[in-house]
């Protein structure tokens, strides 16, 4: 099941001019005929079609959690601002003049997703959720975080925050390396490499309850995810000692965003 809409973009703007404005976007692959979106941050992805008799179409998989309606909506504006395309989904036109309109786009979306979560979730052998307001948090987290590509040497580390299996739930967790300063976000759980001198390098599991009142004096005033800025040097005797503290490695069992949904949409 998935959520298609069509922009009108008439024959000024050809396959050449599809490739090379997506070109110039982050995130986007362009290869036979397709735009396709994939943020390596949030794992949201999406696809769009070449000009075909001059409508450029797209598509988005339903059975998601609602941020990836939000981050779409972000692209989809973006592309009717450049050209000026009317759009319109099977509801029809999506907003005043068959102009874009983002309310319309999500309102749609949602309801086609929330319709595909509770029917679809029914026949799935297992199901992990979160509250919407977590999956919001943890977006809005990995949005804004810098890609891998753009850290330089000296910068204080942002980690992505993940998911991984424990006891058939999903947690959430976040890498933090030894003494690697860090705006270290308020996570179920960190994963602390050991052994890092191998390239291949092993990770110990930490419940936030272990490490909350270590970094409880280094937290930032700041709206969203609670997050602590560690960068100190030198480093307190007490972190020296919850990294030299020697724990058991793990092999964690990553789950992909995309299998995260809101759990109001599924349990409704």
């Amino acid at each position: 099941m998935s959520y298609d809409l069509s922009f009108d973009v008439g024959a000024g703007f050809n396959k050449k001019s599809f490739a090379a404005y997506f070109r110039q976007r982050r995130n986007y692959e362009v290869a036979n005929g397709q735009a396709i979106y994939q943020n390596e941050n949030t794992g949201v992805y999406f696809i769009f079609d070449a000009p075909e008799d001059g409508v450029v179409s797209f598509n988005l998989n339903f059975y998601r959690p609602h941020v990836f309606g939000l981050e779409a909506a972000i692209e989809l504006g973006a592309f009717a601002r450049a050209t000026g395309a009317a759009a319109s989904d099977e509801s029809g036109e999506l907003g005043s003049g068959g102009s874009f309109d983002t309310q319309t786009f999500l309102r749609n979306w949602n309801e086609g997703n929330g319709f595909a979560c509770k029917v679809m979730a029914k026949d799935m052998d297992r199901v992990y959720t979160w509250p919407a307001r977590r999956i919001r948090e943890v977006w809005d987290w990995n949005y804004s975080r810098p890609a891998e590509d753009e850290f330089e040497e000296g910068d204080i580390f942002v980690p992505g925050i993940f998911a991984i299996e424990e006891r058939n739930q999903a947690i959430s967790v976040a890498v933090w390396p030894p003494h690697c300063p860090i705006l270290l976000p308020q996570v179920d759980a960190v994963l602390v490499p050991i052994n890092i001198e191998e390239e291949d390098c092993d990770a110990a599991k930490v419940p936030w309850d272990e490490l909350a009142a270590l970094v409880k004096p280094y937290q930032e005033s700041a709206a969203g995810i609670a997050r602590y800025r560690l960068a100190l040097d030198p480093w307190p005797a007490e972190i020296d000692a919850f990294f030299a503290k020697r724990r058991r490695a793990m092999k964690p069992n990553g789950i992909s965003m995309d299998q995260v949904l809101d759990r109001e949409l599924v349990e409704a």
